[in-house]
């Protein structure tokens, strides 16, 4: 379950959002957010145009190969 946050700021003032409206970057995100929040609802819908977030293991067997979550990290943010 999430834990109940209280964002200092508004939503459509934080970095992610004021990069995507107001500076028009495509904003992505890959690894551990480290919030513990569903992002969208308190960022918004959107706020991401890409979005893995990947938390609580170091090493995974993956496509028959153990992996790093750093590796794994890496890949998605050079997917995105």
């Amino acid at each position: 379950k999430p834990v109940e946050m209280k964002l200092e700021v508004p939503a459509n003032e934080t970095l992610y959002s004021l990069m995507k409206k107001k500076a028009k970057y495509f904003v992505g995100h890959a690894g551990k957010l480290g919030l513990w929040i569903d992002h969208r609802e308190y960022l918004g819908e959107g706020t991401f145009d890409y979005f893995v977030d990947e938390d609580g293991w170091h090493w995974r067997e993956m496509g028959g190969k153990m992996v790093h979550i750093t590796d794994k990290n890496t890949g998605d943010a050079l997917r995105f």
